[in-house]
């Protein structure tokens, strides 16, 4: 359709000597010394958290990323369970479906290896190494110089964006440092039109969605959208649009496992809004250039500014720099004016934040402000840009005032970035020894020290296996008919309602056993929240919602009956992961045997 040097040309960058040097190719030694700087970073970035990895800190919403990372892990560890089921929450919940969990990701090794407490603190560090290698590889996929995109790299994971959602406990947040590797290899896929580069994108994104759907993914894919259209009308060139529909594609398909399930659950249970925020010039400003960045200061919408942080200071030079070249930038600099347009909110009849917010994917979301994590990644690589353009001058003063810059940019984001991460390791619980029989509570005060100021303790209490009537989760005051045995009309985990006797006999998260004595037909009811999905695994009998609990409708006689949790959207969901893992295997498969048969070196 169009020359592939129309294309190449618009990612090749020229070099000092007058050569031209394919973009994006990195060696091994390169890639190699990129890492141990991303390291290095990171840890000076996190330092507060990595001296103190084992403080069970339950500030904010450290208090609900724990609880939830404590039930996968606890499901997984003790009762050796695909965590579907988290009952030590709301008296009951899906855990898999739940939008906000957090388990479904490779970083789940470390909570497995180590606990959810130092498991979740080492994910700090390493959500930066994974910003900061996907920005300087996406900088070196377009064409930038190593330093030029090491600058990149620096802008993006040094702002405070990422520390602000860890001060918080947002671990949900956290994989918007995945979105330069899903834009960097939706480019490498257009540009060397390979399947693997393509599905990899779409991995990526679904990974975000694993870790933290439904903000990082849609925002991943918003930004992307609009890069790869910019892109693609620059160089007149349809691969770029192509290898993006199919990374959103696969996405999907990737995805369904949990997506499946979080949209049955949003649909039971969706979740209230608020009014539109908007927000003013004033504080886009303090948001990027406010030496503050102060996660308990409310900001003008009382929202608290850990939503809208994003620290630029320095890198705003370079950035600037970039519009000697605009050709080169336009597809960040019109990323960048999106993003902040988007986080002014509902401005009024030209709010873009409204007509995005009328998009099904979106219609949920809230807090616009959000975007600017978004913004502080466009305008990252336009100070890539803006470095790369020093770095080409021909005068030595030049680079050295790129890397003097670079230098004071990074000290200046360290000292701004670290100044409250220390907050995360506050309110710190302290739990006695596990129960050995499951029981639930409305009041955490019953079960660990009383001096924690925290939304109901849920981490606190399910550490002891214990589980909390009242809590916080993405629906505020989420309703559950469950009874906590410290209120009245508590009659116990599991009772009958007619004549009999019933006694636990095995106790899981996804399945239930109990020995029941009935002389004539019953309900046995459990004290947990009723939710489709849930079926008798043994005996005859019938799952039905008794007043919003689990009950099952049970014959009269001596038995034991088991019931399990597995919901269709769950099946549903996983079938089409599979299906996708297969396809994109047999893709690839595929295409590199057409490519070794093509290669006259193979014949």
């Amino acid at each position: 359709m169009f020359s592939d040097e129309r294309f190449d040309n618009s990612v090749r960058m020229m070099v000092a000597d007058g050569h031209f040097e394919r973009a994006g190719y990195i060696t091994v030694r390169e890639m190699l010394a990129a890492a141990i700087a991303a390291a290095v970073l990171s840890i000076a970035f996190s330092y507060p958290i990595v001296m103190h990895l084992g403080a069970p800190g339950v500030w904010h919403d450290w208090d609900f990323s724990l609880q939830l990372q404590w039930a996968a892990y606890y499901s997984v560890a003790h009762f050796h369970q695909f965590p579907l089921w988290n009952p030590w929450k709301c008296g009951g919940m899906p855990l898999l479906g739940n939008p906000q969990s957090h388990f479904l990701s490779p970083w789940f090794l470390l909570t497995l290896l180590f606990g959810p407490v130092i498991g979740l603190h080492l994910e700090i560090p390493g959500h930066f190494i994974a910003a900061w290698l996907g920005t300087y590889v996406l900088g070196r996929s377009l064409a930038m110089r190593p330093l030029a995109a090491a600058g990149a790299a620096c802008a993006f994971a040094t702002s405070s964006w990422l520390n602000l959602r860890a001060v918080e406990g947002h671990m949900v947040f956290l994989p918007v440092a995945y979105t330069p590797w899903a834009i960097a290899l939706t480019i490498i896929g257009a540009r060397k039109n390979t399947a693997w580069a393509s599905i990899a994108a779409g991995a990526v994104i679904a990974l975000a969605a694993f870790e933290g759907s439904p903000y990082p993914p849609v925002f991943i894919v918003a930004i992307l959208a609009i890069v790869v259209a910019v892109m693609s009308i620059q160089s007149r060139d349809i691969r770029l649009l192509r290898a993006m529909l199919i990374a959103c594609a696969f996405a999907a398909g990737f995805a369904a496992i949990k997506a499946i399930p979080a949209v049955v659950l949003l649909s039971a249970h969706p979740r209230p809004l608020f009014a539109a925020d908007t927000n003013s010039w004033s504080e886009i400003w303090r948001a990027f250039f406010w030496h503050g960045q102060d996660p308990m200061d409310p900001g003008s919408n009382s929202r608290g500014f850990c939503e809208s942080g994003a620290y630029l200071g320095l890198f705003v030079v370079p950035a600037m720099i970039a519009f000697v070249r605009p050709r080169r930038a336009l597809a960040w600099i019109i990323a960048a004016f999106a993003a902040i347009w988007l986080a002014r909110g509902d401005t009024g009849a030209l709010s873009l934040w409204n007509w995005f917010h009328r998009l099904p994917i979106a219609s949920g979301m809230q807090l616009p402000q959000r975007f600017l994590m978004m913004a502080a990644l466009a305008i990252a690589m336009m100070a890539g840009f803006g470095f790369d353009w020093l770095l080409s001058l021909r005068w030595n003063a030049a680079r050295y005032a790129a890397l003097a810059l670079l230098t004071a940019a990074v000290a200046e984001n360290f000292f701004v970035a670290t100044s409250h991460l220390d907050l995360a390791l506050t309110d710190q619980v302290q739990a006695p020894a596990p129960r050995i029989n499951f029981q639930q509570f409305s009041l955490a005060s019953h079960l660990i020290n009383p001096g924690v100021a925290v939304r109901y303790s849920a981490y606190g209490v399910a550490s002891v296996n214990a589980g909390i009537v009242r809590c916080y989760e993405y629906v505020d005051n989420w309703q559950t008919a469950a009874v906590g045995s410290d209120s009245p009309g508590y009659r116990g985990e599991q009772y009958l309602l007619g004549a009999g006797s019933v006694g636990l006999s095995r106790w899981s998260p996804n399945k239930l056993e109990y020995d029941v004595d009935a002389p004539a037909p019953t309900t046995l009811v459990i004290n947990q929240s009723y939710e489709p999905g849930w079926r008798v695994a043994s005996r005859p009998g019938a799952i039905i919602s008794q007043n919003g609990l689990i009950a099952v409708q049970i014959p009269a006689g001596k038995y034991r009956i088991a019931i399990g949790y597995l919901p269709t959207g769950v099946l549903i969901g996983a079938g089409i992961t599979i299906l996708t893992i297969f396809l994109a295997a047999a893709i690839i498969w595929l295409r590199r045997s057409d490519l070794a048969q093509a290669d006259p070196r193979s014949q």
